[in-house]
């Protein structure tokens, strides 16, 4: 159900009027005055206009030209890092949900979640199954418009269930498949009659069904306090962060900028897994369905890797 794992490893005009030149107005027609900004005033320093200082002007990004340093302060790192292969990191690692992830059982069948169910039990008795909390806060916004779409999905065929008629053809009366046509359209009714009731059934039971399903109460067992981590800055930390990556166009979360909290989510994910490495001392796996730019390098066939940026300052900060 995850199409992406991103490995983070803790190792290591003028004055006045002007004529026309060369040409004399018509006689008969006034001569055409050009409109012309006001002179400037004698005495009165530039800028003293009234207008605010740098108005009309586009401003200027407030960008470190030594930005670079900052993102890879200590080189030689490059070189030292070396990155583990997924089966020997998923062995001594922990692992840490995306909301995507999250919400991704309410798309599968009831075999596939008795599968998620027993790996993520098994997981978090290790206490190796973690979530951030900014994940599960967007799960909890969006988990609702899961259930509206399967509750949709039921209406809509529920609406769309073809009417049989029965065949009124006279004539044939008597002949033994006109007869057989029309019980069998009998039958059918009456099993869609019955078929409407049962769907009519489960839009009720999905109306009543609030936080008692079978992935809900998964994850009221699993997800416990101890298994939903934190970040550990204050609010204006992740702020200023956030614009010093936007400027510099540093990953993660540049890519949703756009929208009406201006990305701050990702960016919060990622400083939580952050503090998660730092509190278990072991790596992380960031378990997820992400795919854009601000988080891993592409290439023509899709996503290759976590972007490099990432990977150094994980490194950096984790250990």
């Amino acid at each position: 159900f995850s199409d992406k794992i991103l490995p983070m490893s803790r190792q290591k005009l003028p004055d006045g009027h002007e004529k026309s030149a060369g040409k004399e107005p018509a006689k008969g027609k006034p001569p055409q005055i050009l409109p012309v900004e006001p002179a400037a005033q004698k005495g009165v320093p530039e800028g003293a206009s009234g207008k605010p200082e740098g108005a009309g002007q586009k401003q200027k990004t407030d960008v470190d030209p030594f930005w670079l340093e900052s993102v890879f302060p200590k080189p030689e790192d490059i070189f030292a890092y070396q990155s583990p292969d997924l089966t020997t990191l998923a062995a001594n690692c922990v692992f840490a949900l995306d909301a995507n992830v999250l919400l991704a059982p309410y798309q599968v069948g009831p075999e596939s979640i008795t599968e998620i169910e027993s790996i993520y039990k098994e997981l978090a008795k290790q206490s190796r199954l973690f979530t951030p909390a900014q994940a599960v806060r967007e799960y909890g916004k969006n988990r609702a418009r899961k259930i509206a779409d399967v509750h949709s999905h039921v209406h809509g065929r529920l609406s769309s269930l073809p009417s049989i008629a029965h065949l009124d053809c006279p004539m044939l009366a008597g002949i033994s498949e006109y007869d057989a046509v029309n019980t069998l359209a009998s039958e059918i009714r009456e099993k869609v009659k019955e078929y409407k009731g049962r769907l009519a059934e489960l839009k009720e039971t999905l109306v009543n069904w609030g936080w008692t399903d079978r992935v809900s109460e998964l994850y009221r067992n699993v997800f416990t306090e101890n298994h939903i981590v934190q970040h550990s800055l204050k609010k204006e930390e992740i702020q200023t962060d956030l614009a010093r990556r936007w400027a510099h166009i540093l990953p993660p979360g540049y890519k949703d900028k756009g929208k009406f909290d201006e990305g701050v989510g990702d960016l919060i994910i990622w400083h939580s897994l952050i503090n998660l490495s730092v509190i278990v001392q072991k790596p992380v796996i960031f378990v997820c369905n992400e795919g854009k730019a601000d988080w891993l390098v592409r290439g023509d066939a899709g996503p290759l890797m976590p972007r490099p940026e990432l990977v150094h300052e994980f490194f950096q900060k984790a250990g």
